[in-house]
């Protein structure tokens, strides 16, 4: 799925987020090695699944792509 990802980011995002795929150049768009999140409070520590830097609106941006599929529905699944 990241490779995937990785592969047709600009379409992805053009599909899904158009709005967002606008503000993007994606000339300059470039993916990170992954990095690791950790929760300070929690005591968590979990790998990123897509990390780019690019430039939105103008300006050097950093996006932070997170994607988890599941095959049951869960009711607080959008808060993590």
């Amino acid at each position: 799925m990241k490779k995937l990802l990785q592969t047709f980011f600009a379409e992805f995002l053009e599909l899904f987020l158009p709005e967002v795929a606008e503000q993007l150049d994606h000339r300059e768009t470039r993916f990170l090695q992954q990095e690791l999140l950790v929760d300070v409070v929690g005591g968590e520590s979990r790998e990123l699944d897509l990390l780019l830097a690019t430039r939105f609106r103008g300006t050097d941006a950093y996006v932070l792509v997170h994607f988890e599929p599941q095959s049951y529905r869960e009711a607080d699944f959008h808060e993590r």
